[in-house]
C-alpha cells in the first residue's frame, strides 16, 4: 500500500483559487486594453462607449456627446472589478447603436471588427 498526506489541503486549495481570481482578472484586463487600444476613433464616442462589468447585467448605456474629429474623447479608464469566489460572468460590452456595424467590419479602422479580433489575439 502506498499513501500520502497532504497538510493543511485547505489552504492548498484557497490558495489555488485566490491564483485563479487573480489570473482571471488579469485577463479581463489584457483583453479590455487590447479592445481599447484597437477601437477606432473619430470623435471617441465608440472606443469611450466599452463597459466593463463583472456579474448581473452588462452595461447598456453609451456616450453621445462630446468630442471632435481634432480633439476626441479619452479613452475610458479601466474599471475595478472583483473576481470573488463565484467567478462571476464579466462582460466588456459597446451599446452605441453602431457598435455592431464596426464589429462586421464597417470601419475602414478596423476592417475585422475590435472585440472578436482582440479576443483571438488572447486565443479566448
Amino acid at each position: 500500500m502506498i499513501a500520502a498526506s497532504v497538510p493543511d489541503f485547505d489552504d492548498f486549495v484557497n490558495d489555488v483559487v485566490e491564483l485563479s481570481k487573480e489570473e482571471t482578472r488579469d485577463l479581463v484586463y489584457q483583453l479590455w486594453d487590447i479592445v481599447i487600444r484597437k477601437s477606432p476613433v473619430l470623435r471617441g464616442h465608440y472606443r469611450a462607449s466599452w463597459k466593463l462589468t463583472a456579474g448581473g447585467e452588462f452595461d447598456t448605456s453609451f456616450i453621445r456627446e462630446g468630442g471632435t474629429e481634432e480633439n476626441p474623447l479619452s479613452p475610458p479608464s479601466r474599471p475595478d472589478i472583483i473576481i470573488d469566489d463565484s467567478f462571476p460572468v464579466v462582460f466588456i460590452s459597446n451599446a452605441i447603436p453602431y457598435a455592431e456595424l464596426i464589429e462586421n467590419g464597417y470601419s475602414g479602422k478596423a476592417p475585422a471588427g475590435v472585440l472578436e479580433v482582440s479576443m483571438a489575439s488572447l486565443n479566448l
